[in-house]
């Protein structure tokens, strides 16, 4: 009974000690409880999705002005109370920003690069262990507080099956349960070891060593060997590097510079002679990245992350030059490098990632619609310019509906200003054949653009623009489709061969569908591979020296260069 009463003595007095260090992290972590409350017993039916998304951000600037203010003046305190104002302005928020890259900028990586900062821990190693600190917080009281909540489940459901104990209860009590650990517990928990994390010195241990030394560090230098040899393939070949070996290259640098860090808590470190000269091995690999990117952006343009990406390689290449010198090799001066490079592209703006993009996907879709023909004299696009048949454009196609598609999802009305189409789905209406149209707008698949190649060009005689020239045939016939003679003109198409006879059962023609096209090639004195000749007026009419075919329907392939299947309206002969 002793026991248990200084366990709870102890509890208390810990929840205590964290509501007096961290009160408004507390209440915060108690409001976000409430409005669990509120929206469970359907007091709120519907909680906006601003007041969610806000609280991150919110716990973020708490621990960040918490820091700064800790020791300052009681006015200035006041900062960090102010802070509980946050939850209750994003009721008065659109939802419209949290669902933008703005939001994710700053709930992911502004707010934690602002709680170190806030800091001001300028010497590597304590600027290491201070961060780590965070995590190691966050996690340990995580892992304690879902250890609490099935314990709390365990206990709960053994009671309600000895009982005999249902009905909503039981769900409401798990659900109250669950809520109260992530919400609340967890934060507690972290917040009541935060502090010995921060005031401990950060120690080594074998297994430490163990992971980085074996494991880690190993893995990073064959990486590096990886990159190394691609970078000499590149250079022997003389080509440049696919795109996405940005993104590889980003990869690597992180972990780079993150093993590199954790080496001050190394005992027996084993790769002094590859980290002290970090820079210099990351040098290579940066080229690479910047290439790769000048290739992505030259073939997609810019999109709102890959201005991100952009300014990821910037503050590589910052932190890369500051460990050129010992006197500058700083993490805390590639924080605040960082930070600054964020909140100008995210709330600039002229900078921003947004107007960076939109201005770069306007200029592509503009050079790509010059160079398919489809911008008319005024700079609009003209659909009706749209040729199905030129299998060189369909590429020049697909990437100028990608850009219109990004301007359509991020500024409809640039779109109609500047293009001319209120909706990027007007362009692949424009499209008559459903394959072409489908591959343009879901991407650069082979198997879906082999069927827009090999697709059967289709062809009514009502499509025929010029009349047909009867002058010097004497005799007309409409012959029926039977292969047996019943005493009139007939035709038939087996064997994918043409036979036409006359009434009396004579056979006046016999060509192949190659043949057929190849005929029709040569009599218009061109060549099977010109699109000139796959036209409603040269294929759907047969001409010879005694004879004049009309058909009613016929399917070409350009791929195979013959018809794939034909109908006959009627034939002359003189």
């Amino acid at each position: 009974m002793n026991r248990l009463k200084r366990f709870l003595t102890d509890t208390v007095d810990a929840l205590l000690h964290v509501a007096g260090r961290y009160p408004v992290e507390t209440a915060l972590s108690l409001y976000a409880f409430a409005l669990f409350i509120l929206t469970h017993e359907r007091i709120v039916d519907d909680l906006p999705e601003a007041v969610v998304g806000i609280m991150p951000i919110t716990l973020y600037a708490a621990l960040a002005t918490g820091a700064l203010t800790r020791r300052a003046a009681p006015r200035l305190r006041l900062v960090y109370y102010a802070v509980t104002l946050l939850p209750a302005l994003s009721w008065a928020m659109g939802e419209a920003w949290f669902q933008t890259s703005q939001y994710v900028i700053t709930a992911s990586i502004l707010a934690p690069l602002a709680l170190l900062m806030a800091r001001r821990t300028v010497q590597n190693r304590r600027f290491v262990g201070e961060a780590l600190a965070y995590v190691e917080a966050g996690v340990i009281g995580g892992i304690f507080a879902l250890v609490t909540l099935l314990a709390f489940l365990a206990i709960f459901h053994s009671v309600v099956y000895i009982f005999g104990i249902w009905g909503s209860v039981v769900n409401d009590v798990r659900s109250y349960a669950s809520s109260f650990a992530v919400l609340t517990l967890w934060p507690l928990l972290a917040l009541s070891m935060l502090d010995r994390f921060l005031d401990g010195e950060p120690q080594g241990t074998k297994t430490s060593d163990a992971l980085l030394n074996y494991i880690l560090a190993p893995a990073l230098l064959v990486y590096a060997a990886i990159l190394y040899l691609y970078g000499l393939q590149i250079l022997f070949a003389w080509t440049l590097p696919i795109g996405g070996v940005a993104y590889l290259v980003f990869g690597f640098t992180i972990a780079l510079f993150a093993i590199r860090a954790l080496q001050v808590f190394v005992v027996r470190r084993r790769y002094d002679w590859f980290f002290d000269r970090v820079s210099y091995f990351a040098l290579p690999p940066l080229v690479l990245f910047w290439a790769g990117v000048a290739q992505r952006v030259a073939d997609y343009g810019l999109t709102d992350w890959r201005v991100y990406l952009i300014i990821c390689g910037a503050i590589m290449t910052v932190s890369v030059g500051l460990f050129l010198a010992r006197r500058t090799a700083r993490y805390y001066y590639i924080a605040g490098t960082a930070f600054v490079c964020f909140l100008t592209t995210a709330y600039i703006p002229y900078f921003s990632a947004s107007a960076l993009s939109l201005r770069s996907q306007t200029a592509r879709a503009e050079r790509l619609a010059r160079e398919t023909g489809l911008l008319d004299a005024a700079g609009r696009l003209d659909l009706a310019r749209i040729d199905e048949r030129d299998t060189t454009l369909i590429e020049g196609y697909r990437e100028l509906y990608s850009s219109l598609d990004y301007l359509d999802d991020n500024d409809t009305l640039l779109l109609a200003d500047r293009f001319g189409i209120s909706r990027s789905a007007e362009f692949i209406d424009a499209f008559q054949n459903t394959a072409l149209g489908h591959h343009i707008r879901w991407g650069d698949y082979d198997a879906v653009l082999t069927e827009v190649i090999d697709a059967p060009l289709h062809f009514l005689d009502n499509e025929r623009r010029d009349p047909l020239d009867i002058a010097g045939y004497r005799h007309c016939y409409a012959p029926a489709s039977v292969s047996y003679d019943n005493g009139r003109a007939r035709y038939t198409t087996s064997g994918d061969t043409l036979r036409l006879y006359l009434p009396d059962g004579c056979e006046i023609l016999r060509r192949s569908f190659a043949e057929l096209l190849h005929d029709r090639a040569a009599q218009q004195q061109t060549t099977l591979d010109d699109e000139a000749l796959y036209t409603a007026d040269n294929l759907l009419v047969y001409r010879t020296d005694s004879l004049l075919v009309s058909f009613r329907r016929v399917e070409a392939s350009r791929h195979e260069h013959r018809y794939t299947d034909l109908d006959v309206d009627i034939f002359f002969t003189k």
